[in-house]
């Protein structure tokens, strides 16, 4: 969960330049963050 976490931070920083970008790297963020939790048992 700490290393999501970690490429969730620099996608975040990446997309933060582009607010194009922003939404769909928004997206997808909230999906690896959802399987991310899913991974670790935590609901």
């Amino acid at each position: 969960m700490e290393s999501g976490g970690g490429l969730v931070t620099s996608a975040g920083h990446s997309s933060s330049s582009s607010v194009p970008s922003l939404q769909s790297s928004r997206k997808e963020w909230k999906a690896n963050n959802d399987h991310a939790l899913r991974d670790s048992g935590v609901q």
